[in-house]
């Protein structure tokens, strides 16, 4: 089984955060309003080609049904989590927090939920993981199959090394 890979988007404007030129593209794989632009009306937000809501993967403290109601503004949110495994990635330490991030570590897997937040529970979502965490695409195994989904995960150089115990 192939190690799962992050793609971090970088800051907007790229990697200084300044403004593109006119015409310019964003690298593949960048979530304009993840990396801190904003879209009117979150158009585009996390949607995939059909333009179905793309999943989010949790797998830290909005794992806890209450925290995720509470955070998120929708009780029913957290009574829609699905069970995933996000393969080839480790649930360690967001350095100098008593939080998770998500790190490269190959033949690691990460048990998590699956959740399909609405554009205000997204919202809320991103004001609670603040401005140090960034939705990357990751591909996670889920009851039926492999699916696309997007996880909060802060830069490589913010994450330790040290195992982030999940709490029941």
């Amino acid at each position: 089984m192939a190690a799962a890979r992050l793609q971090h988007p970088g800051r907007a404007g790229g990697p200084r955060g300044g403004r593109q030129p006119r015409g310019a593209r964003a690298p593949q794989g960048h979530d304009r309003d993840a990396a801190g632009g904003q879209r009117p009306g979150g158009a585009g937000l996390h949607r995939g080609e059909r333009g179905a809501l793309i999943p989010v993967f949790l797998y830290g403290t909005l794992l806890d049904r209450r925290t995720l109601a509470r955070r998120s503004g929708d009780a029913a949110l957290a009574r829609s989590m699905r069970p995933a495994v996000l393969p080839g990635q480790a649930r360690v330490f967001f350095r100098g927090t008593p939080y998770p991030t998500l790190l490269a570590r190959p033949g690691a897997r990460v048990e998590g939920a699956l959740v399909r937040p609405s554009l205000d529970a997204l919202a809320a979502l991103r004001r609670y993981e603040g401005p140090c965490y960034r939705l990357c695409p990751v591909r996670v195994r889920a009851r039926r199959g492999w699916c696309r989904a997007r996880a909060w995960v802060v830069p490589r150089w913010m994450a330790s090394r040290e195992p982030w115990p999940r709490r029941a």
